[in-house]
């Protein structure tokens, strides 16, 4: 599994795409697809959205993240970067910001390659 990391709206999706040869059919797309209902996909995109609607719906992260990596052979794991500037005064807000940036170490620890994509660049972090 690789996992693509990188601001918002710098090209990780097109990247990832072209990458990896990935359709539209075979992307989870976190921001709105059915958590539950998911199957057979190869890309998720938003990753720290996932984490953030779990977390929203209170929701077990660990169990509901095991539940859809169960179901899906994610080839890649597309998530912004979101814990750079300000501290968020709101509570939720940043218990959200470190819960993603724990997540994404240990995908980063995973992955057999790590890539920051910045203005549609990519950059290997690790591999």
């Amino acid at each position: 599994m690789d996992f693509i990391i990188g601001g918002r709206n710098q090209g990780k999706l097109a990247y990832g795409m072209k990458q990896y040869g990935i359709t539209e059919d075979e992307i989870f797309y976190a921001e709105d697809a059915d958590i539950d209902g998911v199957t057979g996909k190869r890309c998720l995109y938003g990753f720290h959205l996932l984490v953030k609607r779990i977390l929203s719906d209170q929701r077990d992260l660990a169990g509901t993240l095991q539940d859809i990596f169960a179901k899906n052979t994610f080839q890649v794991i597309i998530s912004d970067e979101i814990g750079y500037g300000l501290v968020p005064v709101d509570a939720f807000e940043r218990e959200y910001r470190e819960t993603v940036g724990r997540c994404c170490c240990k995908i980063a620890g995973e992955a057999e390659h790590v890539i920051r994509v910045v203005c549609g660049i990519p950059q290997e972090i690790k591999g």
